[in-house]
């Protein structure tokens, strides 16, 4: 069984506590409240010593860049934290070695709560070495593992950890989370560019390929070591060309135009609390174009250039990535009428020669929406409260801004234009409080199994709402009957749901300390329920986990109004 947990940093971990009110060690003036239990590993259930246990500061105060834990488990891994604020808030765990974990209590004033069980996974480590195409070690070669990270459901690969070969040679990735990885090989000089440069630099797959499609995936278990076979790094290794081919529109004269191309990312944070950097920075290497009668040299990275590029005009510019990874590829400009326009795309590289053309040339494609809301008694009217959609042209997710588009229908009624013709996935539709999607039709098109067309002269998107608020309650115990946890319950839809692309049907919460959770809108329907007790939320989204397990969940049928209850143990 693959299982995907994700690391909480110490500069996250801070952040983290940053932003969480509530909990505090120090005397309050209401009766505090307290909390006791054990810590154990997650794989063999053995008691954990000296795991740091955090409790946010009071409201307001701001904790040291590195603070120390409040409480740390003892011999038998227990721990007792007193002088708590009697509200929900978070505390958290963490030990070298382990997956940190923060864990939401309801804390009542004046009581303890006891009999808290907290499971931390164990990491792992990779290790190997590198030589050169002399058979040398390679030193200063830097080696990083990417792994897929899934979350709202798409995958994306993600550095998670990396390290430098020393004078011999060798390198060790530690603190690994248990899961599959991919490494690339590249030189400290070409990690500088930012991981995509104008000119050819080595990099390579483990064990020493230059494609993804060829690449072997490390299997990393917690709690132990995995030892790689040696790779030789060649200077003449590439992992592929990305080629931009530039097309000038008919009738669209183009001036101060600048092309880019920048590492990107889909997921600004994981909502597990591992905060993902996201923050694209458009490198040196960008360039700015101009037309024939400029004499060269007329690129710059540093200012815009006042020329023009005539219609019709090609232009094709080449960057070599040095490690996979998402990708965006850009070209903004002056147009002919004077207003400042921009294109780009989003995509994912895998190694390999890939091209991307983007048109200078305004988007035209649109799409006029109306919602309407069905009443108890076979009567309909257009919505006069907010309803919301949100459409992207992948049933993986939006890639990029100008791959996805959300549309707020103040009134019922809403257009969205400017938009790159195509087809479009329904990802998310909301209604008024107490009412639930009942379809979306494009024409006789099921908009929620088929997708929306966009175009200069496309269909209009009816959306329709129905009274009612579906959801789903219950409680996860384990085989003694005991309430689990922290445990991540999930579900998943039957047919004839499963064929939407909506991400609210396929999603996962957290139990309370009680073992109580809840999910709200969804859809009336069949689902199957699921629950473990030390995964992760984003787990869901990973196509090869829901495969294999979907057939051990528990069914349950969905109503209208009345929350449908269920009750379950832990898969795992």
């Amino acid at each position: 069984m693959r299982k995907r947990v994700w690391l909480l940093t110490a500069a996250a971990f801070v952040a983290f506590f940053s932003q969480v009110p509530g909990l505090s060690s120090q005397e309050t003036t209401s009766q505090p409240a307290s909390l006791e239990g054990i810590v154990v590993n997650a794989r063999t259930g053995e008691r954990l010593s000296g795991v740091g246990v955090f409790a946010p500061p009071p409201p307001g105060v701001l904790p040291p860049t590195t603070s120390p834990p409040d409480v740390a488990t003892d011999g038998s891994g227990s721990f007792l934290l007193e002088r708590l604020l009697p509200e929900r808030s978070s505390v958290a765990f963490r030990k070298p070695g382990y997956v940190p974990r923060a864990i939401t209590y309801s804390l009542a004033a004046g009581r303890r709560t006891a009999g808290v069980v907290v499971r931390l996974n164990p990491t792992g480590v990779l290790s190997g070495r590198v030589f050169d195409a002399t058979g040398k070690p390679a030193a200063a070669i830097v080696v990083t593992a990417f792994g897929l990270i899934y979350t709202s459901g798409y995958s994306e690969l993600k550095n998670r950890g990396e390290a430098i070969s020393n004078d011999r040679g060798e390198f060790r990735l530690t603190e690994l989370l248990p899961d599959r990885y991919t490494l690339s090989f590249q030189s400290q000089a070409a990690q500088r560019f930012g991981l995509q440069v104008s000119t050819r630099e080595p990099a390579l797959l483990y064990p020493g390929v230059e494609s993804f499609s060829k690449a072997e995936s490390v299997e990393v278990v917690g709690g132990s070591e995995t030892r790689l076979k040696d790779v030789t790094f060649s200077s003449t290794a590439s992992l592929g060309e990305v080629r931009i081919h530039l097309n000038v529109g008919a009738g669209e004269g183009s001036r101060d135009v600048l092309l880019w191309f920048q590492k990107a990312t889909r997921s600004e944070r994981i909502v597990d609390g591992r905060l993902i950097g996201s923050t694209p920075v458009r490198p040196a290497a960008s360039e700015r174009f101009c037309g024939d009668d400029t004499p060269p040299p007329c690129r710059s990275s540093q200012e815009i250039m006042k020329v023009r590029v005539n219609p019709g005009a090609d232009i094709d510019r080449s960057w070599w990535p040095t490690a996979p990874g998402t990708y965006e590829a850009g070209v903004q400009w002056t147009s002919s009428d004077g207003l400042a326009r921009q294109v780009f795309e989003t995509f994912d590289f895998r190694g390999g020669d890939t091209t991307i053309s983007l048109t200078l040339a305004p988007p035209d494609g649109q799409i006029e929406l109306r919602a309407v809301q069905e009443e108890a008694d076979g009567t309909s009217r257009l919505l006069t409260e907010n309803a919301g959609i949100a459409l992207c042209r992948s049933k993986s997710g939006c890639l990029g801004p100008l791959q996805g588009w959300s549309l707020n229908l103040a009134k019922g009624i809403g257009k969205l234009g400017g938009l790159v013709p195509g087809r479009y996935y329904v990802i998310s539709a909301t209604g008024p409080a107490d009412t639930y999607i009942a379809s979306a039709r494009q024409g006789s098109a099921d908009a929620l199994v088929e997708g929306v067309i966009v175009s200069k002269d496309a269909a209009p998107l009816e959306i329709r709402v129905k009274p009612g608020k579906p959801s789903l309650s219950g409680n996860v115990v384990d085989t003694e009957g005991r309430p689990v946890t922290d445990a991540v319950v999930g579900i998943l839809p039957d047919s004839p749901l499963d064929a939407t692309q909506l991400r609210s049907l396929r999603r996962t919460v957290r139990t309370s300390h009680d073992g109580q959770f809840a999910l709200t809108g969804i859809l009336p329907g069949s689902y199957r329920v699921y629950a473990w007790s030390s995964l992760t939320e984003n787990i869901f989204a990973d196509p090869t986990f829901v495969t294999t397990f979907k057939e051990r969940g528990t069914r349950v049928m969905v109503g209208t109004s009345v929350p449908t209850p269920v009750s379950l143990i832990p898969l795992e």
